[in-house]
């Protein structure tokens, strides 16, 4: 009886150590697998947020803003002129810009995006520049 006992006990033992080691080889081979894809180049098209793509508009102290979403995760700022480029998500209700996940952009009913930095909102009807108005030349009395 004790022979089997010790047996039993001999097999269990090396059933246990087995498991043990082949859950340690599998938490290395995931660890090299995240050291080697911490950075993707590009972001993945979005899954959730597909409805806020393309072309969304403000104002900022009278100087037109687009914010291009595109299918790809790409984005295109477009201040007076200039452009300037990254990818973006959809996370949490949010737009982030870059993986900047402190700069984010909250979504209102999918209809507004607030850019909290710049205090203005994107709305999806075009904004026009700001222009002044005419001189007034004739019949000015002083």
């Amino acid at each position: 009886m004790k022979k089997r006992i010790m047996i039993l006990i001999s097999v269990m033992l090396v059933c246990v150590l087995s498991v043990g080691v082949a859950g340690y080889a599998a938490t290395e081979d995931n660890k090299s697998t995240e050291e080697t894809s911490e950075k993707p180049e590009s972001l993945a098209a979005p899954v959730a947020g597909y409805e806020l793509q393309g072309e969304w508009y403000c104002s900022h102290d009278g100087v037109p803003v687009c914010l291009e979403l595109k299918e790809d995760g790409i984005y295109t700022l477009t201040i007076a002129g200039k452009e300037s480029k990254g990818t973006w998500e959809y996370k949490e209700g949010n737009i982030v810009l870059d993986g900047n996940a402190d700069a984010y952009m909250p979504v209102i009913k999918s209809e507004r995006i607030m850019w909290i930095e710049a205090g203005e909102i994107f709305k999806r009807e075009e904004v026009k520049a700001w222009e002044p108005a005419p001189v007034a030349e004739e019949n000015v009395e002083i």
